[in-house]
């Protein structure tokens, strides 16, 4: 029975009451029965109105509070004075809000997790809508495809303009949704894409079907990993041809030498010599390969210590005096006593050994040197600049790699392993610096070593 029905059968109950009371009390006074009747009528007419309205008025408060909970007030609850059925649909409303509150509550917590956890990943996140718009991007997507903010409900197609992320999405949306633990490498469609900033991304798609997403991407930036298989089958290559080359000779030498050259002394002595110097060539190749096996493995003995940089740029002076003299060269300083970085004796001495005889090696002949160090804040800056022909820009970022060279046939010809510039990197890393290469002014190179002080 509908909140209308029981006032209108309330109105007839008070109605029927009343008349019923009126005619006892007339009877007993001796009032005419129709004026007693007409009396209470009217009395039984108020009673009923006030009667539904005070139902109406219940109903009334309660769709209001159902109304307050299902909008923006959750924490609304019912309140009946009376008790009975409008108590009983109060008490539930409120059971009913209180469990919503709870699971909402909850509903808020996991979604924060979530958030937490999806804005934190390394690797980009997108969903995708069955048009292909954008509903879910976190904050590392949002990097990779060069937004400032997510680019919600804007196609996926109009901001990566690749034919192969078309035809990934197509793969993904025509694969089979399968469970989570169904899911092995081989079933995701992946696809490699060099974006317009030179990153190589790694995308990989699952089909989904719900939460308005119809795809799922992930992306990973794999530009880092992809350069270090380069510098790997670069390295293999490199090295083949430095070790090819002496083996060679030697090997050449060697057999001339059995083929009858033994009985020649002015051959034998040459060929000798070329195996002697191809020899050491070799050993010193092995030997920077050695050095630097060591220092990325944590094996070179790197302990820390107060490190004078005045006494060890005199003595790495010293070591390269005979090249120096020998090409005529002038070695000048520019040196703040006093500075004490925290290094590595030993390690110091062989980047600025490598250093200088980088400057000698690739200057002309009667060119200057310029070795020096100061203070910059919290760190000791050590230089070691000449007056050569400089290293063009494109180069600076790549002669720290192994075997790199700008002009490999002089850097043979000079005796360079190709690993020097390498080594000085690793051992200024190795000891918390950095190493940079810049133009000189006006004219050569200048290598940069801030270490901490």
């Amino acid at each position: 029975m509908t909140l209308e029905s029981r006032g209108r059968m309330f109105l007839l109950t008070s109605l029927a009451m009343a008349i019923g009371s009126t005619l006892a009390a007339a009877t007993s006074v001796g009032l005419d029965p129709a004026i007693a009747a007409l009396i209470g009528a009217g009395l039984a007419l108020f009673l009923g109105i006030a009667g539904a309205r005070l139902v109406t008025l219940q109903a009334h408060r309660l769709t209001e509070v159902a109304q307050a909970m299902a909008s923006d007030h959750p924490e609304r609850r019912a309140s009946v004075a009376a008790s009975g059925e409008f108590q009983e649909l109060g008490d539930a409303l409120n059971r009913i809000a209180d469990k919503l509150q709870l699971t909402t509550t909850e509903l808020r917590s996991e979604r924060g997790r979530f958030g937490v956890v999806l804005e934190g990943m390394v690797e980009g996140v997108i969903g995708l809508t069955a048009d292909g718009r954008v509903a879910l991007c976190n904050r590392s997507a949002t990097a990779m495809l060069g937004e400032e903010q997510p680019p919600l409900e804007k196609r996926l197609l109009d901001l990566v303009r690749q034919p192969l992320l078309k035809d990934l999405l197509e793969r993904a949306r025509a694969a089979p949704r399968l469970r989570a633990d169904e899911v092995r490498d081989s079933d995701v469609p992946q696809v490699e894409l060099t974006m317009p900033s030179g990153a190589k991304l790694l995308w990989s798609a699952w089909p989904l079907d719900r939460a308005g997403i119809g795809v799922l991407l992930a992306m990973r930036d794999v530009t880092a990993l992809r350069r270090l298989e380069t510098v790997r089958r670069d390295f293999i290559s490199n090295v083949s041809h430095e070790l090819r080359t002496p083996v060679a000779i030697v090997y050449a030498s060697a057999e001339a030498l059995c083929d009858g050259g033994l009985e020649e002394p002015a051959i034998a002595r040459d060929f000798s010599q070329t195996i002697l110097r191809h020899a050491e060539r070799m050993s010193r190749i092995i030997a920077d390969l050695l050095d630097l096996s060591r220092i990325e493995a944590g094996a070179y003995d790197l302990s820390p210590s107060g490190v004078q940089v005045t006494e060890r740029i005199r003595h790495a002076i010293r070591l390269i005096e005979p090249s120096t003299t020998a090409r005529h060269q002038t070695v000048e300083t520019e040196i703040e006593d006093g500075l004490v970085v925290r290094g590595n004796a030993q390690a110091l001495d062989q980047v600025l050994v490598n250093l200088m005889e980088n400057a000698s090696k690739y200057t002309p002949e009667g060119s200057r040197i310029a070795v020096g160090c100061k203070r910059d804040g919290a760190r000791v800056e050590l230089w070691v600049a000449d007056n050569g022909p400089g290293i063009p820009a494109h180069h600076r970022e790549r002669i720290f790699e192994r075997f790199y060279r700008i002009d490999a046939g002089r850097s043979r010809d000079l005796g360079g392993t190709g690993l020097g510039l390498a080594i000085v990197r690793h051992l200024s890393e190795a000891m918390g610096g950095t190493v940079t290469c810049e133009a000189n002014d006006p004219q050569g190179a200048r290598f940069r070593v801030r270490l901490q002080a």
